[in-house]
Formats: C-alpha cells, structure tokens, sequence
C-alpha cells in the first residue's frame, strides 16, 4: 500500500491525508521529507521533495505556479532537477538519454507525459509533468512525512505543523496555520 500527494495548478495540493489545500505563496519549500516525528523534523532525512513556486506575471499577485522540483537523496548524495519545461538535470548535468541510474537503486526516466524519480529504497516515487507533481510513499512512510504534503497517518487537523523559513514575503505567502485543512 501507498500514500500519494499531488500538486498541480496554482498550485492546488492534496496531502497524503487526502485533504485539498489551495497554496500560492511563492518561495521555495519543503514539499516532502521523511525522518519526522509529530510533522516536524527529527534527523537528516532520506529524501527531500523540494517545489519552488513563482509568480510567472507579477499582476497576478495571487497566484503561483511550479518552476522547479528537486529530489534531494542526501544518503545517496544524488540531486536530481526537474524544471518546469521537463529538463532534468542529475547533480547538476542535464541528462538526454534515459532511464538513469545515478547510484544506489535510484531510476530516474522521462516519458512523453512525466519525468519519474524511484527509490525502492528509501519509498519514493516522484512523479512530474513539469506542471504538476506527485509524491508517492510506500506504507512504510506513514508517520514519519512532514513538508506541505503532511504527515500521512490519516489525520488532517496535524498536518502543516512547521513552515518555510521567514524567506517568504507577502500577504499571500503566509503559511497556513496548524490544522487550517481539518
């Protein structure tokens, strides 16, 4: 069994715990991680799913989109970039030939429709179209997530326990409140 996590649009997310949540702030954040306790951090973590979310035309203060994801494998010391127009680049080379095997049992392959980052290891699979992204965590997971994606132990109202650094400015880029999605 699994848990997935989806963002797409302006960017529209649904957690682990299958809440919706509408989020436009711009910055660069912590969409996924594992080594948590109660949605907080507690250790150097596995994976990171990191989105940077821009506002593509400035008169739309309101909205935000996804320009990057970046799939961070500390233990494996292995990044990879996926960009907005599907380049993907693996410790800072753009790759053209796929699939990839840049170490451990990491794969990262591009199709027609999604550039796809696996680690078997670890219970991750990351899913892009460049637009959109999705998180998928194996069961094993469960309790241990935190980032915009939640914690994953099906309890809505403790997920977004910590935000993003005070990096972030302005009235749409405040981060919602503990339990502002139950």
């Amino acid at each position: 069994a699994s848990s997935s996590c989806l963002l797409m649009g302006d960017p529209h997310c649904q957690t682990f715990d299958g809440t919706w949540l509408s989020y436009q702030g711009a910055c660069v954040y912590v969409l996924a991680r594992d080594m948590c306790i109660n949605g907080n951090p507690d250790g150097d973590p596995n994976f990171l799913v990191i989105t940077d979310l821009y506002r593509m035309v400035p008169e739309h203060v309101s909205v935000t989109w996804l320009y990057e994801t970046f799939v961070l494998f500390p233990t494996h010391v292995i990044n990879v970039t996926i960009t907005r127009d599907r380049r993907v680049f693996i410790n800072g080379v753009e790759e053209y030939f796929f699939p990839q095997y840049p170490g451990g049992d990491i794969w990262v392959d591009k199709t027609p429709r999604y550039v796809k980052v696996r680690c078997q290891s670890v219970g991750v699979l990351v899913k892009s179209t460049g637009s959109s992204l999705e998180v998928v965590i194996d069961y094993s997971k469960r309790r241990q997530m935190c980032g915009i994606c939640g914690d994953s132990d099906d309890t809505p109202d403790n997920d977004l326990v910590s935000g993003p650094n005070d990096t972030c400015s302005g009235s749409y880029d405040t981060w919602p409140t503990p339990g502002s999605l139950a």
